[in-house]
């Protein structure tokens, strides 16, 4: 569950706005302007039940664009929905990874080539 005053969301036509609580207007702008960030595609390869009812299950996704040996992730199967409500990755969904770094966390690229 997010408890982050300012979320990047998507709206249902895939376009990218921002979600801003309680005031935090300012706050939350300057926050997305000082984050570098990358995104790939994605898609849930599987869900993967818990031994031990009382710990979420897991999502297995598939990173496009990731070395072979390191291209799945797991994570937790717990999102939240824009009205706040937890919700579930479905098998074969198609996910957006987001990477997200502060932009005093990050170098420049002195490579030429573009990726």
């Amino acid at each position: 569950m997010s408890h982050s005053l300012c979320e990047n969301r998507k709206s249902q036509n895939g376009a990218g706005y921002l979600l801003e609580r309680r005031g935090f207007q300012n706050l939350c702008r300057e926050r997305i302007q000082s984050m570098s960030k990358t995104t790939k595609q994605g898609t849930v390869q599987k869900i993967i039940q818990s031994p031990h009812p009382k710990h979420p299950e897991t999502a297995e996704i598939s990173v496009q664009g990731a070395d072979e040996l390191y291209k799945e992730i797991r994570i937790e199967n717990i999102l939240e929905d824009e009205k706040g409500n937890e919700v579930k990755l479905k098998e074969g969904a198609s996910v957006d990874v987001v990477v997200e770094a502060d932009s005093k966390a990050t170098v420049p690229n002195t490579l030429q080539e573009k990726r």
